[in-house]
């Protein structure tokens, strides 16, 4: 509520400004019509060329001030008339009050966007929108954009991006002592961060996943049964992260509450942290099913036998334990913090979706196909197999029809009495 009244009154990126600074090298002072130009210039294309062009004060320096550029002899003049005695006196009138007002604002501006030495200044730049979500990013895209084309000319030592969307310091200069530029703030470093982690995030995931199928091939002693194993992990993956999108960021469940209501996309850093969790809960449960599958198989069972049998010895035991896990992150739901009820919501989902679709469905039909190969290395009986005609599972259909007979007896002389 209060950053909600502090926006109804202030531009949204009061809270986290965006600053570049430039400084001239070589002991040069910024006080000089060259430098006032070139800040001027990149101060108004940042103004017009970006989301700030909503409102001229977005943008300030020395060099340029609500919505206008200020040249070197203007700063001169409106630094020299700030000094006036007439605009230093107790009593002074009201007209050269308003007179004196905006010299002496501009020498506020200037003594806090130039430091002490005036070798270094600065661009101040309040976006009009929340300087934390993803409109940042293109706005800092932008920004280095603009920056590049203005200043290429010039021997700079300054942060770029590689078109990967990393950012880097190039370091020394070509010209020791020369000019530099930079680009900064929070939100700066902090979409500088995301983009590293986001960098890395594949090579992550994939150095996990292949050592986690790795060594399931050696333990399960098959080369294929991994394979397998990893669409029963992508496809739920995808469904996770497609059913998060439509409700926070399409919203579809506003009308439910709080905690499943849009709030226009997710924490950068929640998919980097849950994607792992959901891996590991994902493959502890498949493992336990497909290890049995595996167990039934090497002991003559035919692959719908061992799946069927598999099925029903660990149906209980994985519907019991994902229910429990349901209960523990749906728990989270319950906090009024956004990160917390995403992280609750895409956690309870896997676990439901894994336990209920993945190891009913999906990962009996996937185990069920190429039974002739999917084993390989691993030796299996391909003879005299048990299969779903045997006396095994024949006596327990019968079992069941029996009792289902009985059941209808049951009802059938109960309607009776009761008629």
């Amino acid at each position: 509520d209060r950053f909600k009244s502090m926006y109804a009154h202030f531009p949204a990126g009061t809270l986290s400004p965006f600053y570049i600074y430039f400084h001239p090298g070589d002991g040069k002072s910024v006080f000089n019509s060259n430098v006032f130009a070139k800040v001027g210039k990149l101060s108004e294309r940042i103004q017009k060329e970006t989301a700030c062009k909503v409102d001229k004060n977005s943008v300030s320096s020395p060099a340029y001030l609500r919505g206008k550029r200020i040249s070197f002899a203007e700063a001169e003049a409106l630094l020299l008339a700030a000094k006036l005695p007439i605009c230093n006196r107790n009593d002074i009138s009201k007209e050269m009050l308003r007179l004196c007002s905006t010299p002496k604002e501009y020498e506020f501006l200037f003594q806090q966007a130039v430091n002490e030495n005036q070798d270094a200044m600065l661009i101040t730049i309040l976006v009009p929108f929340f300087p934390f979500v993803t409109e940042t990013q293109d706005f800092i895209d932008q920004v280095y954009d603009i920056i590049d084309e203005e200043l290429d000319d010039l021997t700079l030592s300054k942060y770029r991006r590689d078109r990967n969307g990393l950012i880097w310091d190039e370091g020394v200069e070509t010209n020791p002592g020369g000019p530099a530029i930079g680009f900064c703030g929070f939100a700066v470093g902090f979409d500088a961060q995301m983009r590293q982690v986001y960098g890395l995030f594949p090579v992550l995931i994939a150095t996990t996943l292949s050592a986690v199928f790795i060594v399931l091939s050696i333990m399960l002693k098959s080369a294929f049964v991994p394979l397998r194993l990893a669409l029963t992990l992508f496809l739920p993956l995808l469904a996770v992260y497609g059913l998060a999108v439509l409700v926070y960021q399409d919203g579809i469940l506003n009308w439910l509450s709080a905690s499943t209501s849009s709030i226009g996309g997710f924490y950068w850093y929640i998919p980097i942290l849950i994607t792992s969790m959901v891996c590991g809960l994902a493959l502890d449960y498949d493992v336990f099913l497909i290890s049995r599958i595996i167990e039934h198989r090497e002991n003559g069972y035919d692959i719908r036998a061992s799946i069927v049998k598999a099925s029903c010895e660990t149906g209980g035991t994985i519907s019991a334990a994902g229910i429990i896990m349901t209960l523990a992150f749906g728990g989270m739901l319950l906090s009024n913090q956004s990160t917390m009820d995403v992280s609750g919501w895409l956690l309870a989902t896997a676990v439901l979706l894994d336990t209920f679709v993945v190891n009913t469905i999906l990962v009996p039909a996937l185990m069920s196909l190429g039974d002739n190969i999917a084993w390989w290395p691993r030796k299996v009986p391909m003879n005299n197999l048990v299969t779903l005609e045997d006396s095994e599972f024949v006596g327990e259909k019968e079992f069941l029809h029996s009792s289902h007979a009985n059941d209808g007896d049951t009802a059938s002389s109960d309607e009776l009495e009761a008629s």
